[in-house]
């Protein structure tokens, strides 16, 4: 019997390494490389590591079992059955669990990271604001009430006054000492549109700066402060930029649906 465990270089094993089965599945269906990277959402070079079983070049397991499920599926064959050859190669060939943990990555889910420390602070800005705008009122009313005094004292004593002061003026003139205004950080997002889609982009004060049913062809660019919440369908119909850089969104969609939060 011809031996077949993860590891070894016979022919037969070679044949039964998840990458060469999907590319040889591609190939019997007639599509190309390029093709199915883009219909996947996969990046040419993310396509190529894939078929050549070449983990030192791929993402985490995690991610690449994803992939390889996803592909599988595309191309007719189980995504189960392609999962297993995957976790046993890998192991086999690199000596690591393929349930081993993530590590981090410049660019993270906002799951991982935004919870805890928006519980801590959730909207530092808004004491500033609070306090700004306290001491904004303080001052019209305190010049309200001086101009309201001196002109009832004008009426005892007959002396003609000046007039006063309008709360427009007062507020040109009035200056907060120890206020400091400093430009927030923006980041930029552009979406290219390859077919219609339903977009929803939120930046991370809540405010809205894409929204509605887009169209096949647009080029979308957008600032504002990260987090940003995104919501694409159908995802594969979008290519994101963020802050210059290319995102995967292979990892985040299910059922050709993203909704993730995307952070610095």
């Amino acid at each position: 019997m011809t031996s077949t465990a993860p590891g070894s270089d016979s022919p037969a094993d070679r044949s039964l390494r998840p990458g060469r089965m999907l590319r040889e599945a591609r190939e019997r269906a007639g599509i190309s490389a390029d093709a199915l990277a883009a219909e996947l959402n996969f990046s040419p070079k993310v396509m190529a590591y894939l078929e050549a079983d070449d983990y030192a070049n791929l993402p985490e397991p995690v991610f690449v079992r994803g992939y390889m499920r996803r592909y599988a599926d595309r191309v007719g064959l189980s995504p189960d059955d392609v999962a297993e050859r995957f976790d046993g190669f890998y192991q086999a060939d690199t000596g690591r669990s393929p349930q081993a943990g993530v590590r981090p990555n410049p660019v993270r889910l906002l799951a991982e990271i935004d919870g805890e420390s928006r519980r801590r602070r959730p909207f530092p800005w808004r004491r500033g604001l609070l306090t700004v705008t306290g001491l904004l009122l303080a001052g019209l009313l305190a010049l309200a009430l001086v101009a309201y005094g001196d002109r009832i004292s004008g009426l005892m004593t007959g002396i003609p006054l000046a007039p006063a002061a309008s709360p427009a003026d007062a507020m040109r003139e009035q200056v907060l000492p120890g206020a400091v205004t400093t430009p927030s950080a923006s980041d930029r997002l552009v979406l290219t549109l390859q077919a219609d889609c339903r977009i929803l982009v939120r930046d991370a004060e809540g405010r809205d700066l894409v929204s509605g049913q887009r169209k096949a062809g647009e080029e979308l660019r957008v600032e504002g402060m990260s987090p940003f919440s995104i919501e694409l369908q159908p995802a594969s119909a979008v290519r994101l930029r963020f802050n210059d850089q290319p995102i995967d969104l292979g990892p985040y969609t299910v059922n050709d649906i993203v909704n993730f939060r995307l952070s610095r």
